[in-house]
């Protein structure tokens, strides 16, 4: 019985019913018998190592600092080789639901050992098991409207630190490739969102193959911008012979290609099946190109910004008049989008704009940068998606683009692998039941 009810509970359960003290601790003992008292939990710990570091218990009279290993089944301390590694010989005590055998340290000690499964209130390892027992994508959908709007507002702001911190791994990673040159950072990134997410890899690919140390000397020359993105994403490959403007920039690539013995990328990258004729790559390369034209030194304007409403202003940007009336080179349309549209900013201040500031706040530790990435969050609308319609389905409705980025980051991080015990959400239901 007790393997099949343990097979049911996670690790992280027991750890949450550690650390909140979510059991009866009065007259509390070692499987020994040894009376025990809990002086402090000790410190939560994310990365390697012991669950809980800087504990403090008081065992048979004897106070003890150090750390506590979590786990489900006392077995598990061998299952994951505890008892082979030293970073374990600091354990001062072992916590599990069931206890089902004696362990050791690699230094052969003998771990005091605090069995929890029958001082836990039955309720609240139901609630637990309901939880995870969910097949819907948000396991507490039936609950989250019961959650005070403080909680709510609290783990949504706690949410959209997270997720930008998030994103910041990745702006630091382009960094140590990049020798630390944020405008390098900055354009790659900024790149890949316009992309948006149909066009986003080759759109990288694209800012990878053509560096700014090239595009910086032609700068002055919008045709040459032009031609340099349109040839380097390799849509300037054919032949078209009654376009007038494709064969200016062809000619004109072709020079810069042999000078600077550029590779243009495989044009079959680009993706014009199901996307709008306004978001096809096209349109949204030659809005590219247009911000490069308009704005060099792209990353030390945007830390200049204080001001959402000058940061639109950065980005008011319009396709070569040539695609007034194409699409595509070669083929004519009927009055396209060419122009940059306000939802399309919000989603590059989204996604480029706030964490490039929030990472860079971080790596200055500078707070300012940290706090207008935060802000500007706050000050646009709020994201359209289907994730973020499932929310307001289940009475969870976002005031900004704050909120919504807290919500996919919910949604994506914590839902879709059920760490209910992660969640303050989560924790709030189950505590609930034990009170």
């Amino acid at each position: 019985m007790t393997n099949k009810i343990s097979n049911h509970i996670k690790e992280d359960f027991v750890q949450a019913v550690w650390q909140h003290l979510w059991f009866d601790i009065k007259e509390l003992q070692t499987v020994d018998g040894k009376p025990i008292q809990i002086i402090k939990t000790g410190n939560l710990n994310r990365n390697s190592g012991p669950d809980f570091s800087e504990a403090m218990i008081e065992i048979d009279g004897i106070k003890w600092a150090g750390n506590v290993e979590i786990h489900t089944k006392s077995s598990d301390w061998k299952t994951h080789g505890h008892q082979n590694d030293s970073a374990y010989n600091n354990v001062i005590l072992h916590v599990v639901l069931y206890h089902d055998a004696d362990i050791q340290t690699a230094n052969n000690n003998t771990i005091p050992v605090l069995e929890l499964y029958k001082r836990i209130n039955p309720a609240l390892i139901e609630r637990y098991k309901f939880l995870l027992a969910q097949e819907q994508s948000i396991p507490c959908k039936d609950l989250v409207h019961k959650i005070p709007d403080i909680a709510k507002t609290q783990w949504l702001e706690r949410l959209i630190s997270e997720r930008l911190e998030y994103k910041s791994r990745g702006i630091f990673t382009l960094l140590a490739q990049t020798q630390s040159h944020w405008e390098q950072v900055f354009y790659i990134t900024l790149a890949s969102n316009f992309g948006f997410h149909v066009n986003k890899q080759p759109f990288e690919q694209l800012a990878f193959n053509l560096p700014l140390s090239i595009l910086s000397k032609h700068k002055n020359n919008k045709l040459q911008i032009e031609c340099l993105v349109f040839g380097m994403a390799g849509l300037l490959e054919e032949n078209i012979l009654d376009d007038k403007y494709y064969n200016t920039l062809q000619r004109e690539f072709l020079h810069l290609k042999n000078k600077y013995q550029l590779k243009p990328m495989d044009a079959s990258q680009w993706r014009f099946m199901r996307t709008r004729p306004s978001n096809f790559p096209s349109i949204r390369l030659a809005q590219f190109a247009d911000l490069l034209y308009k704005s060099s030194h792209l990353f030390s304007k945007i830390l200049e910004i204080e001001h959402i409403k000058t940061l639109y202003t950065l980005f008011e940007l319009e396709a070569n008049e040539y695609w007034q009336t194409h699409f595509k080179f070669g083929e004519k349309a009927n009055n396209p989008q060419t122009h940059l549209g306000s939802r399309a900013v919000d989603i590059i201040i989204i996604n480029t704009v706030a964490p490039i500031l929030f990472a860079y706040g971080k790596y200055k530790n500078e707070q300012q940068y940290i706090d207008r990435a935060l802000d500007f969050l706050t000050q646009l609308k709020p994201e359209k998606n289907s994730i973020i319609t499932l929310w307001e389905k289940y009475g969870i409705k976002a005031s900004h683009a704050s909120d919504t980025q807290a919500l996919l980051h919910l949604k994506n991080v914590y839902c879709d692998y059920k760490k209910c015990m992660n969640c303050i959400w989560g924790k709030l239901f189950i505590k609930n039941v034990s009170n």
